[in-house]
């Protein structure tokens, strides 16, 4: 890589020096957030959502993704481990050991406390539309059934 130097008579080799300030490496993880985070900011410019919105849909997006990525965990045969930090400051971790289907999933918040998943997962809900566990909802039986 060369650059133009002493008004623009000769280069100078550059792709040896090292640059004044050490950059962030790229990863992929900063890509995808930076490629949500565009895609937020630009509908709120556009006029189709709220500025809040983006703080949402990037939590819901959050969550679409880990159910995905617990979905298809279930489905391999080999140890696999996945962690990210969400746009919270969360650590999620999610982690097979082989064969079966159960995946381990372990999920700090950003002063290091354990946060149950299905806390994680209807925290950003209002506590009105947070849905019950099916433990707790009742069955339909035939008893129940709504008449013709």
């Amino acid at each position: 890589m060369f650059t133009v130097e002493s008004g623009g008579e000769k280069l100078r080799d550059i792709s040896n020096t090292q640059p004044e300030t050490e950059a962030e490496p790229v990863t992929i993880s900063g890509e995808l957030n930076k490629l949500a985070a565009n895609i937020s900011i630009a509908r709120n410019m556009a006029g189709v959502h709220y500025y809040t919105d983006y703080y949402e849909s990037l939590r819901m997006g959050e969550r679409v993704s880990t159910g995905i990525l617990l979905e298809h965990l279930t489905q391999m045969n080999e140890p696999v481990e996945v962690a990210f930090h969400s746009f919270d400051g969360d650590h999620v971790h999610l982690s097979k050991t082989g064969g079966g289907t159960e995946v381990e999933v372990s999920i700090t918040d950003s002063q290091g406390v354990f946060v149950t998943f299905n806390d994680w997962w209807v925290r950003h809900l209002p506590a009105a539309e947070v849905p019950l566990p099916f433990s707790q909802t009742r069955e339909r039986t035939e008893d129940s059934a709504i008449p013709a």
